[in-house]
């Protein structure tokens, strides 16, 4: 291509990264937008490369690719032989990569030497050299006097030398800079500068800028896009005679004189000079480049005018074509271009890259590790903001206290339990049955009018089966009754469906033992004692003021907690995401 600067064998056997027809769309339909179209490129080791372009001409859309942020539509891009498309290769681009993007990326809490220890130990610096590498980082962009300083109090200018710093650190091989200097004053440009130049030896740099003297004076190549298209790349000698539209000559006259004698006399030298304007005091000229065989003659006239103390010249200036008017060529050649065509489409027939899949991405630090880093940065912003501290712990303290205070005060109903007297009619019967098979050989009339004197009627049956028991929940098989002896042998039978027959049946016959051996003994009775219970039942179902203003407090100090996480998580989301570039 002729609007590309061919390089030396030498350079291309330092070719970093080769870019081969990488395109980038977003949206689809009527909203398809055409960020970076076809564009390829090849970026070499030691040396600065300059992306120039309008605002919205792809240079950070390519930043992003390139960094794995944002997967590509189409094409491809290998950096150091690993391939983009690749999660593996990406994963060992990414402890390769030093990156400052157009936004600040920094916590408004944390001073510049915490930031730079944070993002030191998240890119595996070892803690013994990680102190003296932020030392010399905060000294070489002059921030080692504001190292304490909070973020957020520092000036613009400030906030991009700590962005580059953060990109620096850890001795990146590739350094990507999206206008690094933007809001930073001369002074500090130009020492950014020198350091830049002093780490481009064997790393590859590339930034993106939109002060064209930075990237004339900075970079070795430059490359200027064009809606999303590559339109040139080459050294800035190459860019100036390529597209430059020749010498500027100011020549300085006396106030009010005839410019016609300086008219005669340049044309008379340079028959192609153009006459560009003029004011009371000066004259411009626009000399083309292939008239340089003639300018020493130009130059020996204007001397021998200027000495000359009738002249009206006085002075006189020659200078090149600068890259900013270079640049302001271009985009009007391609202005022009756009009026006489359409803009090219898309082809819908190309293949479509898939998203890469983070879950796939190994980072480097160990969980241990990560987690310390993100717990001791937490800790740094609760003590620089102790409102954080208010809703997430203070206000649940107080809210239990409260509530322990009003629940000691409120009172507990514990009532006596009741005792159960269990005799044969406690299952709703008026008189309950006992039934009896006699197998003794004596007669049992003295045990049936012992059962009829304590309530309860007597019932012969043959056989214990199920019909014939049916009557009754108790019954009792009498092997032996023998009056003048007093001994009794029985058998108890009951049915275990209800809860309580056999105490009952034990304590029935129980009675009928003892009234048997002494006509006088009292009946004993039989109770079951139920366990304590915590409340009665219309106390639980009961309106309790108090309660309903601890289930409140409890609502409140629930509902706190997740609004101020979510809070402090909304205002670090934009850090965040762009600091997992760094996380390897």
């Amino acid at each position: 291509m002729k609007d590309i600067e061919e390089v030396s064998n030498e350079t291309k056997e330092n070719s970093a990264i080769n870019i081969r027809s990488i395109t980038k769309v977003f949206g689809n339909g009527k909203k398809r937008t055409i960020a970076v179209n076809s564009l390829s490129m090849s970026i070499y080791e030691s040396q600065i490369t300059a992306i120039l372009g309008h605002n919205g001409a792809g240079k950070s859309t390519l930043i992003n690719m390139l960094v794995g942020t944002i997967p590509p539509s189409s094409g491809s891009a290998h950096i150091y032989g690993y391939d983009i498309l690749n999660s593996t290769d990406m994963n060992n681009l990414r402890s390769m990569f030093g990156v400052c993007l157009q936004q600040d990326i920094l916590f408004n809490d944390l001073n510049a030497e915490e930031h730079l220890k944070f993002f030191g130990a998240m890119k595996g610096i070892r803690n013994e050299i990680l102190n003296s590498e932020v030392n010399k980082l905060l000294s070489e962009v002059h921030l080692f006097d504001d190292r304490l300083t909070p973020s957020k109090n520092l000036s613009g200018g400030q906030k991009r030398k700590l962005c580059i710093a953060i990109a620096l650190i850890g001795n990146p091989k590739i350094i990507l800079l999206d206008e690094p200097t933007s809001g930073v004053d001369a002074y500090s440009r130009r020492q950014l500068w020198s350091l830049l130049q002093s780490y481009k030896k064997d790393r590859v740099i590339i930034l993106t800028t939109h002060f064209m003297d930075e990237a004339d004076v900075l970079s070795d190549r430059k490359a200027i896009i064009t809606n999303g298209k590559l339109r040139c790349v080459g050294s800035s000698l190459f860019l100036k005679n390529r597209f430059g539209i020749g010498y500027h000559l100011t020549v300085d006259i006396k106030k009010g004189a005839n410019v016609d004698f300086v008219n005669s006399l340049i044309e008379s030298k340079i028959s192609n000079a153009k006459f560009d304007r003029f004011t009371a005091s000066e004259v411009f000229y626009i000399l083309p480049r292939n008239e340089t065989q003639h300018f020493p003659e130009l130059f020996k006239a204007l001397e021998d005018s200027i000495i000359n103390k009738d002249s009206i010249i006085r002075s006189y200036g020659i200078s090149m074509t600068t890259l900013e008017e270079v640049f302001i060529r271009i985009g009007e050649q391609t202005e022009n271009e756009n009026h006489k065509k359409q803009y090219s489409t898309y082809n819908s027939d190309s293949i479509e890259i898939e998203s890469f899949d983070s879950n796939n991405i190994d980072y480097k630090p160990t969980f241990i590790r990560s987690f310390v880093a993100f717990l001791y940065l937490r800790i740094l912003i609760f003590i620089r903001n102790p409102m954080h501290i208010l809703p997430i712990i203070v206000l649940p303290i107080i809210m239990i206290i409260a509530s322990y205070f009003l629940m000691k005060t409120t009172q507990v109903h514990n009532p006596k339990p009741i005792p159960l007297l269990l005799n044969p009619t406690v299952y709703g019967n008026e008189t309950a049955v006992l039934m009896f098979r006699n197998e003794s050989k004596e007669g049992i009339d003295a045990f049936i009018s012992l059962v009829k004197s304590l309530g309860v009627l007597p019932q012969n049956i043959d056989n214990f089966s199920l019909s014939a028991l049916s009557g009754s929940y108790m019954a009792v098989d009498i092997s032996s009754f023998a009056n003048s002896s007093h001994k009794i042998e029985w058998n108890l039978l009951f049915n275990d469906t209800f809860y309580h027959s056999l105490p009952i049946l034990q304590n029935l016959l129980t009675n009928v033992f003892s009234s048997f051996l002494n006509e006088s003994q009292k009946v004993i009775y039989t109770y079951n004692h139920p366990f304590p219970q915590i409340n009665e039942e219309e106390s639980i179902y009961s309106f309790d003021g108090k309660v309903y203003t601890y289930v409140i407090l409890m609502a409140i100090m629930l509902g706190s907690i997740p609004p101020s996480i979510a809070v402090e998580v909304i205002e670090d989301r934009e850090v965040i995401k762009h600091c997992s570039i760094f996380f390897r």
